[in-house]
């Protein structure tokens, strides 16, 4: 039982490692060139919630959340007009 529990941490550990270093480079390739995040995940998310009639929490004018558009940094918002802070 030892071997397994020891075994499923090792499991843990590995896809937690691999998920930072892939979450890393798309970051990386995301500042590279200069792209925005993708829309899937949102655009998901809100044909899902029309689907079951769920509403969302305070939506800015560009239909994101307000915590989402916070998280974003003044260089990556071209449209503020700002090349940074």
């Amino acid at each position: 039982m030892k071997d397994l529990t020891r075994l499923a941490l090792l499991g843990a550990a590995a896809g937690a490692a691999g998920t930072t270093a892939l979450k890393a480079v798309t970051y990386l390739d995301m500042a590279v060139r200069g792209r925005p995040s993708s829309s899937t995940p949102e655009d998901t998310v809100e044909k899902l919630s029309a689907v079951v009639h769920v509403g969302f929490p305070e939506t800015t004018t560009s239909g994101r959340t307000g915590s989402r558009d916070s998280a974003r940094s003044p260089a990556s918002a071209p449209e503020s007009g700002r090349a940074c802070c």
